[in-house]
């Protein structure tokens, strides 16, 4: 009986686990369909774009200036590389940052538009502070597939924060006096004209490229072979940190105004259908398991029983006969 309790505890205790991890899947499947709906095909739109943007990494604002911009356009390519400065709330606590967005690309290959060519967008940092996989480094990048209807995992934003494991490094520690921060050093674009290797990965930078990436800019002369090439490329925390110049301790509207910040949120309020979508799949999910694990059996053996009843009480039931005789009358003759 005890094992048969703490069974049951345990399923519970799983059940409501799951149930937190299935609420994120809602939220972000709500997200995604906002994205869809909203953002997808905005992509050379940058301000509707990056608004979406900015409401689904639930971003205080971006600054509609950019801090660094490049464009390429010639006979074979069309590019639009621009940095943006961006602060956002989390946990009670400010952090400013900056966005790279890469945007308008068109490529020929061949004297053909290559079609929704994935990008990835790559950044080297001055020093180890990019968390991956638990392991700090000093590049990171994102990739981006224009037909897909998911934004998380696939933006063509590439965001760094003032925060651990983006631009610093915190040592594993609470000392801030240990910290190491970093600076932007290089961004490069690479593309894939949708062609797959034989281990299914996308092959990037193809013959029209010669093998060179799409774009690297830098803050040092450029070795690396790239289609378009930036070596003036400069940030400096004065470019981003933009909470320096409030007025007071918080952003204020005349902070909006004054430094040209977009603070435009979408309403997400319209797909919240996906989140009540996804729980009720969950919960009916959730009743069905448990009816086969603690009450099934029970309904079965109740019902077998109540056939062995039934099948009794027809067995022991008195059997009239149809038709029978009807007892001698002591007034009929023949008594």
């Amino acid at each position: 009986m005890i094992l048969k309790w703490v069974g049951r505890f345990l399923f519970m205790m799983v059940v409501l686990f799951a149930a937190l991890y299935v609420v994120q899947l809602g939220y972000i499947s709500r997200n995604n369909e906002y994205y869809t709906q909203q953002v997808k095909n905005n992509w050379n739109d940058n301000q509707v774009f990056l608004e979406g943007v900015s409401t689904l990494q639930y971003l205080d604002y971006f600054q509609e200036a950019p801090i660094y911009t490049f464009n390429a356009n010639t006979e074979s390519t069309t590019l639009d590389v621009n940095i943006y400065a961006i602060g956002i709330t989390y946990n009670d606590a400010f952090y400013n940052g900056y966005m790279i967005f890469v945007n308008n690309v068109v490529i020929y290959e061949n004297d053909e538009i290559v079609q929704n060519p994935i990008l990835m967008i790559t950044v080297n940092v001055t020093a180890d502070t990019i968390q991956v996989d638990n392991t700090y480094q000093s590049q990171g990048s994102v990739l981006f597939d224009p037909l897909s209807d998911s934004f998380y995992g696939n933006s063509p934003v590439l965001m760094l924060f003032d925060v651990a494991g983006n631009l610093i490094n915190d040592q594993g520690n609470d000392d801030t006096a240990d910290d190491v921060y970093a600076d932007l050093s290089k961004i490069t674009i690479d593309y894939s004209n949708r062609t797959v290797e034989d281990d299914n990965t996308y092959l990037f930078n193809s013959e029209t490229t010669d093998g060179k990436s799409l774009f690297v800019a830098s803050t040092n002369p450029i070795e690396d072979p790239a289609l378009y090439t930036d070596d003036t490329l400069s940030i400096t925390a004065s470019d981003y940190q933009l909470s320096d110049q409030f007025i007071g301790d918080t952003l204020s509207d005349q902070d909006v105004v004054a430094l040209g910040l977009n603070t435009t949120h979408g309403d997400l309020t319209d797909y919240n259908w996906q989140i009540w979508r996804t729980m009720i799949i969950y919960v009916f999910a959730v009743l069905v398991i448990t009816y086969f694990l603690f009450f099934h059996k029970h309904v079965r053996l109740r019902f077998k029983n109540k056939q062995l009843d039934t099948s009794s009480s027809l067995g022991q039931a008195k059997v009239e006969p149809i038709f029978k005789d009807a007892p001698p009358d002591d007034n009929e003759d023949g008594k």
